[in-house]
């Protein structure tokens, strides 16, 4: 459950090391939702697709199959620590859509034990991450190129019940040719429609 750090007195963090959440083995987490500027930064490693929460299309980031723990995780640490990916970088903080931090009170490693996480007034440079300035600019820009990208979306597969979809249209610019090279770092259930 996610919290506006303006609600909380001040949270630890105390590691991911030895953490009973596990997040990295696909069994919690699996997709997680990107802005235009993270593109950039997960291409190489991940797939960026698109999934549709209501009437909204959303650029997601898939960090594992939702059935076997992220390709870079080994004995039980991230391969890729110092590029990965802004969501994992960040957790258990997040930028919201009015500029407010919210921080993920379901993580066991939150609490009263560990190093500095957030106070009311602000949390800590570990989790600082420029994703977090002019959100609300950044949220608009994504959304406008999802409203003009979302009519030539297909299904391409689902992890965890989430359909995914791939762009078929002929747009040609940076954000979709990031998604494009992406593709190779795909795996999940594919759909044949």
């Amino acid at each position: 459950m996610y919290v506006n750090i303006k609600e909380v007195d001040e949270l630890k963090f105390n590691s991911c090391f030895g953490c009973e959440q596990n997040c990295c083995n696909g069994s919690r987490i699996s997709l997680s939702p990107l802005i235009l500027e993270d593109f950039e930064e997960v291409y190489k490693n991940f797939a960026i697709m698109f999934v549709k929460i209501d009437s909204e299309t959303k650029p997601v980031i898939v960090l594992n199959n939702g059935k076997e723990p992220c390709v870079y995780y080994e004995d039980g640490q991230c391969g890729i620590y110092e590029t990965r990916a802004p969501a994992c970088r960040i957790y258990p903080m997040s930028p919201y859509i009015d500029g407010s931090v919210y921080v993920d009170m379901s993580c066991p490693a939150v609490g009263d034990i560990g190093s500095f996480l957030c106070n009311s007034e602000k949390f800590s440079n570990t989790y600082y991450h420029k994703r977090f300035e002019n959100i609300t600019q950044k949220l608009k820009t994504t959304f406008e190129l999802m409203e003009k990208i979302k009519s030539d979306l297909v299904i391409e597969c689902k992890v965890k019940n989430m359909l995914l979809y791939k762009y078929k249209g002929d747009l040609n610019n940076d954000f979709i040719n990031m998604h494009y090279e992406s593709l190779k770092h795909l795996n999940c259930d594919k759909i044949n429609i």
